[in-house]
């Protein structure tokens, strides 16, 4: 796995689509990793604004419970938590602001 990093002011300059076509061209990403290329980028501008990430967090919690509508396994909730390690500290962090604690 690589890390890619992008300066926030030209995060914030360009467009999703732009940005996304320059870093497969630049970094040479695999066909079988560019919607996880695509997601971060989403994921990345979203959070430059705490609403921003309150509306991400907030769709993909709406997301969580339409695939648990459609399958009661456990085994798939813990498939997405596995997947992503990170959308827990995300949902702590913003309660933690919301209540006053140190976000």
């Amino acid at each position: 796995m690589t890390n890619i990093f992008v300066a926030s002011d030209e995060l914030n300059s360009t467009s999703t689509s732009d940005m996304f076509k320059g870093l497969i061209a630049k970094h040479r990403v695999p066909e079988n990793k560019h919607f996880q290329l695509l997601a971060q980028i989403r994921l990345s501008k979203s959070f430059s604004s705490l609403e921003g990430r309150r509306l991400c967090v907030k769709s993909r919690l709406e997301a969580i419970l339409a695939v648990l509508f459609v399958h009661d396994s456990s085994d798939v909730l813990n498939g997405f938590f596995q997947a992503q390690p990170e959308f827990c500290h995300e949902i702590v962090d913003l309660v933690s602001e919301r209540s006053g604690g140190s976000g």
